[in-house]
C-alpha cells in the first residue's frame, strides 16, 4: 500500500488556522513552517495506520505520490528537506520515494535530490503519459466521463468496452520512451463519480481487473 497525496486535501488546514476552508484565493505556503508540519504530517499519519509489512517501497523508500500544486503558495528544497527529516523521525530513518506531479519544481539538483520521478496525473482522460523520457513511472486509464458531475464542461474519453485500457497498456511495453518504466500507475482504483475506476462495476463487472492482472503478469516478465 503507497499514498496518494490529493493536494486540495491541504485546504483543510486552513480551518484550524483561518476559518475558512476552500475559499477560491486561498493556497498553502509550504514555506511555512506551521503549514510544512501539516502537509509532513499526512504522511506520516498516513503509514503510521499502515501495517509495515504491506507498505508499498522502491528502494526501501515507502511510495508517496503527490497530485499538483493548484492550492499551493510557495515551497522550496526546505519544505522537503524538513519532510524528509520528520519522516525519517517516524519511520527508522527512511525516507518517502517522493513522485511528484510535473509542476512541482525546483532547481535541478534540488529535484534530484528531493524527488524520485516525476509524473502527470490525468492519463485516463488524456491518454498514457509519455513525457520526461528516460523516467522510470509511466501511467495509463481505462477512459473518463465527466458529463454527469454539475459543474464541469463534461470531458469524456470513451472506454470502447475496455480497449482504451488494452491500448493504452500496450503503449507502455511498446514505446522505447518507457524502457527505463519501473512503476506504472494505473488511474484509477475507485474514482467512480469521473469513470476511471478499474475496481468492479456494474456495468463491466471485474473486466479490468482481469485486464490489470494479464498485464501485471506480462509486465513483471520483461
Amino acid at each position: 500500500i503507497g499514498m496518494f497525496l490529493d493536494t486540495n486535501a491541504l485546504l483543510y488546514i486552513l480551518d484550524k488556522r483561518d476559518g475558512d476552508r476552500d475559499l477560491p484565493d486561498k493556497k498553502i505556503d509550504l514555506l511555512d513552517p506551521y503549514y510544512a508540519k501539516y502537509f509532513a504530517k499526512a504522511l506520516i499519519d498516513y503509514f503510521s495506520l499502515v501495517p509495515p509489512e504491506f507498505v508499498a517501497q522502491i528502494d526501501s523508500q515507502p511510495i508517496v505520490v503527490t497530485y499538483n500544486t493548484e492550492h499551493i503558495s510557495g515551497y522550496g528544497a526546505w519544505t522537503f528537506a524538513f519532510l524528509e527529516q520528520m519522516f525519517a523521525h517516524y519511520f527508522g530513518g527512511k525516507k518517502p520515494f517522493l513522485i511528484v506531479n510535473n509542476d512541482w519544481k525546483l532547481p535541478p539538483a534540488d529535484e534530484k535530490k528531493f524527488f524520485a520521478a516525476k509524473n502527470s496525473w490525468g492519463a485516463a482522460l488524456h491518454g498514457p503519459y509519455v513525457g520526461y523520457e528516460g523516467g522510470i513511472v509511466a501511467s495509463v486509464g481505462p477512459g473518463y466521463d465527466e458529463s454527469r458531475i454539475s459543474g464541469r464542461i463534461g470531458r469524456k474519453r470513451d472506454r470502447r468496452g475496455g480497449e482504451t485500457f488494452i491500448n493504452d497498456l500496450g503503449v507502455v511495453t511498446q514505446s522505447d520512451i518507457f524502457k527505463n518504466v519501473r512503476m506504472v500507475m494505473l488511474e484509477t482504483w475507485n474514482e467512480f463519480f469521473e469513470g476511471t475506476a478499474i475496481d468492479l462495476t456494474q456495468e463491466y463487472g471485474d473486466l479490468y481487473l482481469r485486464m490489470a492482472k494479464a498485464f501485471i503478469s506480462y509486465w513483471k516478465t520483461l
